[in-house]
């Protein structure tokens, strides 16, 4: 149980940090430095590229525009122990707005915003510049 515990700190600790700190890399960059061989490659209906991966708690997504340049992301919480753990690492973590949005200042001078939407039911962290 202690393992398993320790596991989902460590996996919900990465996908925070990584979907936030990716904004802005390429996708050479965020396969590279996450290590996922389990991305899946897919096109918006509009035609915008992106990549993805899933295991048990989470689906996240990198989104990229013309350039190639992650400029939004989203992590979809599987069950409600992650989504409940998420929100409470934000409001310590984060400035926070209100129930469903945060703001994260960058090391750099910029600012990531963080919603929790609804996409199809289902409830979603919505991160971009």
């Amino acid at each position: 149980m202690k393992k398993t515990i320790l596991s989902l700190l460590f996996i919900l600790f990465s996908l925070c940090g990584f979907s936030q700190s990716r904004l802005g890399y390429t996708e050479y960059e965020i396969r590279k430095d996450f290590s996922k061989e389990y991305f899946y490659t897919g096109k918006t209906e509009q035609g915008a590229k992106y990549i993805y991966f899933k295991d048990e708690r989470i689906i996240s997504m990198y989104f990229f525009d013309s350039k190639g340049v992650c400029n939004l992301c989203s992590a979809t919480p599987l069950n409600s122990g992650t989504l409940n753990y998420m929100v409470e690492i934000f409001n310590k973590q984060y400035v926070v707005i209100d129930d469903t949005k945060w703001k994260y200042y960058t090391g750099n001078g910029g600012i990531i915003y963080i919603s929790l939407v609804e996409i199809n039911g289902t409830p979603t962290f919505v991160f971009n510049l």
